[in-house]
């Protein structure tokens, strides 16, 4: 799959376990996801970046927001 720039940022975080874990998530109701590693590897600063096309954006921001354990 190819990410275009009309793809939208529905989770981001510091923790690649976390991305993964949303993105686990949301494959399991139908969303395909491309995460954007954007954290510098020497210094450990940076998001990483959970990617959505913008017609499921809205169903993923509820998935996400109905977990509580995911901050």
């Amino acid at each position: 799959m190819t990410m275009n720039n009309e793809w939208i940022v529905a989770y981001t975080s510091n923790n690649m376990y976390k991305v993964d874990l949303v993105k686990g998530l949301l494959l399991e109701n139908g969303i395909k996801t491309e995460i954007m590693n954007k954290k510098d590897s020497v210094f450990l600063t940076g998001e990483i970046e959970l990617y959505v096309h913008p017609n499921d954006f809205k169903k993923a921001q509820r998935i996400i927001s109905e977990r509580k354990d995911i901050e």
